[in-house]
């Protein structure tokens, strides 16, 4: 059978074309008189937009006639509506045939944006022959009308991904475009709505070409409705069209004390944008010299002409666009290495961050550790020995949750497993909630029994940070710094008690603002600021205004809105984590080991050899048997005996054996 009906569709081997019935049925229809007219017409379009370019844009005076219609009496067929009526008709008498695609076929999409609607042409091309697969249109609504033009391309293909998601999953996807999409999803400053969209395309296999040919520009200007015409063969040069003008209007004192100014500027689509500017470098009374005589004869300036030189741009440009790089390999390089420490923006090339003189390459990404909710990491650890206190104690154990940064502290005299397992089962299992992961290093309390036979038996979860190698819980490793330091500035020179002030220590941890979420752990937790003890003693306007029949109610309410502040604590954290991030990495030299590599550790850190004056540095080899993971990995000594604890890739260097 050469041809036939599917799905409302004739199908034969050439492609997919619309049922005539369904075309004639439109064709016949009168211009609408009432609402339920209107309503016909749009239900008939959509069984059509498949095949239709710029449906959405087409059919909007039709929408703008449902507009406000809540009562039959409201509508009205405007002359408006009744010409974009006779155009559709126009455009559905000549819709083209729709081809289907092949398996790990290359498909191209075309875009577009409209004032009021964004459209999009997904593409293959067979014999130099561009042929449509589907058309795809979205109508703007609220304030994605006042979307620039480039934000409205993106909107354009992330509505297409999502509408075509199958082809996408299946296809490599070519984006045909001569405005810098990548760029702008490339650059790490973008709005919130642009990071979104940006992780929305990346789990799709995108490419980005410019435009080179007149059949793309036709295409994705949707200048012409019949596709399926046979396309020059041959490209040619874009003409370069100048882009609408922006208005500017400047004022020079946009103020009463001068040196300031104010400029207000709108672009083509009558949006606009004001700023104001202040020049904190000139004075009040600084004196301007007027030039009376122009200083150049305006007929003897022609034209001003910018010339295209040779910059140290140049070479990286070619590098990313074309992949072109120098003959000789220390010139190549040099390129890829400055090429790494740029990106290309709409602005044109741009310096990353670079890493400061003398500081120390770093081999291991930034990986923050994070908590999904209150509660349920946390990190504990062991300070002291301390001056030995009343009942022998000298050891103080502290935990501290991940998600709250709430601390928990005890004083112990001795440091087993059953003094660990008590205080895990008073400070936060019955205070709190049961834990679901703690990290802590690698002393013997934690790795035995009986604490980690009761670990297991509650199924928490045990994470042990790498030999040598604090940054795994640096968030208590530094806490115990704190404390202290705390405790320190607490005593004279008389008095050697620490331990009386083992209590206002936590509490005023608990009540400092912390700069990683800008909250209390003391709000965070209780949903209200604490009551400090100066406020008891020195009454302020908090305490003494305080109505106990209201505020009983007022608590309520803060418990009630504790977890929608919580979830703004997360992003506000998630935020710095980000920016410490993109800080950290810039000096990252990535390092990491395969399974079965041999290599070094640092003999500081694992003291296998003897600790002299010329000890060696490095010692070794070691096979890698597992990769954990964040940089940990498991090793094999040449005797086969699997090492007990786990090894951090900044205490590890690769080992290239020579086999005879």
């Amino acid at each position: 059978m050469r041809e036939g009906m599917f799905l409302g569709y004739k199908v034969n081997v050439n492609g997919l074309k619309v049922c005539l019935n369904k075309v004639k049925a439109v064709l016949s229809l009168p211009s609408p008189k009432y609402l339920k007219d209107v309503q016909r017409l749009n239900r008939k379009l959509a069984s059509l937009n498949r095949f239709l370019s710029k449906s959405a844009e087409k059919s909007m005076p039709f929408f703008k006639t449902l507009k406000k219609c809540t009562k039959k009496s409201d509508f009205h067929w405007t002359a408006e509506s009744e010409m974009a009526f006779k155009q559709m008709k126009t455009s559905i008498a000549e819709l083209p045939m729709l081809t289907a695609s092949k398996q790990k076929e290359e498909l191209v999409i075309y875009l577009a944006a409209a004032k009021e609607a964004v459209i999009a042409v997904l593409m293959t091309e067979r014999d130099e022959k561009q042929m449509p697969i589907y058309f795809v249109s979205r109508a703007l609504q609220g304030p994605e009308i006042n979307y620039t033009p480039m934000e409205k391309l993106i909107l354009a293909l992330v509505s297409v991904s999502k509408r075509l998601k199958r082809y996408f999953q299946a296809h490599t996807i070519v984006v045909i475009t001569d405005q810098p999409i990548k760029q702008m999803l490339s650059n790490p400053e973008v709005a919130e709505r642009l990071l979104k969209w940006r992780f929305e395309l990346e789990e799709h296999d995108i490419h980005y070409r410019p435009r080179t040919y007149v059949k793309g520009q036709i295409l994705a200007d949707f200048i012409i409705e019949r596709l399926n015409d046979d396309p020059p063969d041959t490209p040619m040069e874009d003409k370069e069209e100048l882009p609408d003008p922006w208005i500017l209007f400047i004022d020079a004192s946009s103020c009463i004390d001068g040196s300031e100014a104010g400029l207000i500027t709108t672009n083509p689509e009558g949006t606009k944008s004001t700023y104001a500017l202040s020049f904190a470098h000139l004075s009040k009374q600084e004196l301007v010299e007027e030039l009376k005589e122009k200083s150049i004869d305006e007929k003897k300036v022609l034209a001003v002409v910018e010339v295209e030189a040779h910059t140290w741009m140049t070479p990286i440009h070619e590098y990313f666009v074309e992949e072109i790089l120098p003959e000789e390999k220390k010139k190549a390089e040099a390129i890829r290495r400055k090429a790494r420490r740029c990106q290309e923006t709409d602005k044109g090339m741009q310096r990353l961050p670079g890493t400061p003189p003398g500081a120390k390459k770093l081999v291991a990404k930034f990986n923050p550790i994070t908590s999904p909710w209150p509660f349920y990491k946390w990190g504990i650890d062991i300070a002291g020995p301390f001056s030995e206190g009343p009942g022998k104690v000298k050891f103080l154990i502290v935990a501290i949750d991940y998600f709250i940064k709430c601390i928990e502290a005890k004083l112990v005299a001795t440091i087993m497993g059953a003094q660990i397992k008590k205080f895990v089962w008073d400070n936060i299992v019955c205070r709190f909630d049961l834990p679901g992961e703690i990290i802590y290093d690698n002393e013997k309390q934690f790795r035995d029994n009986p604490f980690k036979d009761w670990c297991e038996k509650l199924c928490i979860r045990q994470c042990f940070a790498s030999v040598k190698h604090p940054q795994a819980n640096g968030l208590v490793e530094r806490e115990n710094r704190n404390l202290g330091e705390r405790i320190k500035a607490r005593l004279d020179e008389r008095s050697k008690n620490w331990l009386e002030e083992i209590s206002h220590v936590p509490w005023a941890h608990r009540t400092m603002v912390k700069s990683s979420n800008e909250e209390t752990p003391f709000s965070i937790t209780y949903g209200m600021e604490a009551v400090i003890p100066v406020e008891i003693g020195m009454p302020t306007l908090r305490t003494a205004e305080v109505d106990m029949i209201k505020n009983d109610e007022a608590l309520g309410i803060n418990l009630d809105l504790l977890e929608e502040k919580r979830e703004q604590t997360a992003i506000q954290e998630a935020k710095n984590k980000a920016k410490i991030e993109r800080y950290y990495d810039v000096r990252v030299r990535n390092t990491s080991f395969w399974l079965g590599d041999f290599v070094y550790r640092n003999n500081e850190a694992s003291h296998a050899k003897e600790e002299r004056k010329l000890k060696p540095k490095w010692e070794g080899p070691y096979e890698v048997t597992e990769a954990l993971g964040k940089g940990a990995y498991k090793l094999r000594d040449r005797n086969g005996n699997v090492l007990p604890r786990t090894w951090n890739v900044c205490n590890l260097k690769k080992c290239y054996v020579h086999e005879m």
